[in-house]
């Protein structure tokens, strides 16, 4: 794609082809960009995991990520003196939690991985009552309906 096309679409003149987007995000494997380009839906971005020979192992290390990630926004709430009202703290907290939800998502995927890809939430009552929806974007990263809290999809 040349730059004034591809300027056209960013800039909202004119649409992503459908087959343009999966190559734009190939040639770009970053989260944000497909955050921008869910931006004002109700979809994230969550990148794949990797492909192992062991898949259980990479459940293990994802779980491990999820706490990490948890035990970062517990940390900032309990921070002296922060106030999880003020914009800049409330901006932060917002990030970290973007990052527990991509981490879940992930720990997810690698769940599905060690069922030979077998959604093992499509059976749960939340699922059916939210009928929670899952694309590809490219071959980095799934998108996955966020109106829903990810960790209530767990229980």
């Amino acid at each position: 794609m040349e730059y004034p096309a591809f300027h056209a679409r960013v800039i909202g003149r004119t649409h992503f082809k459908a087959e343009e987007v999966p190559a734009l995000i190939r040639a770009l494997p970053d989260p944000r960009l497909c955050d921008y380009l869910l931006e004002q839906t109700d979809f994230m971005a969550v990148a794949r995991p990797p492909q192992s020979t062991k898949p259980e192992k990479n459940v293990f290390e994802a779980a491990l990520e999820v706490s990490k990630r948890a035990l970062d926004v517990i940390e900032a709430i309990g921070t002296a003196g922060s106030d999880p009202a003020e914009a800049a703290m409330a901006a932060r907290l917002a990030g970290l939690v973007v990052e527990v939800e991509r981490t879940v998502g992930r720990l997810r995927a690698s769940i599905d991985l060690t069922r030979g890809g077998k959604s093992v939430l499509l059976g749960t009552p939340s699922l059916r009552q939210h009928a929670s929806t899952e694309i590809d974007c490219a071959a980095h990263a799934t998108v996955s309906d966020a109106t829903e809290p990810p960790l209530a999809r767990l229980g």
